[in-house]
């Protein structure tokens, strides 16, 4: 009786940290999905890098991604090109003091 008990409480503990942190992964698959709508533009390359933050943070809206920081888009030029890059932190009360951090980061050169 107790192992089953043991067994279905780390089945619950499981449960729950998904719960808690599966939200925040397929936030980032709509903000990588943003990025390469961006990066696949016809003349994204020309648009200024308030444009292309401006379009990203639109999509990002239409999407479903309501929390995301402007903050965390870094224009660059580059040889290649511009590059744009998406990085941020999301923390998760897990329960208490327990906190999951997740870590984020995509570019994509347009």
């Amino acid at each position: 009786m107790i192992s089953w008990m043991l067994v279905i409480g780390i089945a619950v503990f499981f449960v729950v940290l998904g719960m808690k942190l599966i939200p925040s992964y397929i936030e980032f698959y709509s903000v990588k999905q943003v990025l390469a709508s961006v990066a696949q533009e016809r003349n994204a390359d020309k648009q200024t890098p308030a444009q292309i933050r401006s379009t990203m943070l639109k999509r990002l809206k239409i999407n479903g991604v309501y929390d995301f920081d402007p903050k965390n888009i870094k224009i660059t030029k580059e040889k290649a090109g511009l590059q744009v890059a998406v990085e941020y932190e999301v923390r998760k009360n897990m329960a208490g003091n327990l906190d999951a951090l997740m870590t984020f980061k995509d570019k994509v050169t347009l």
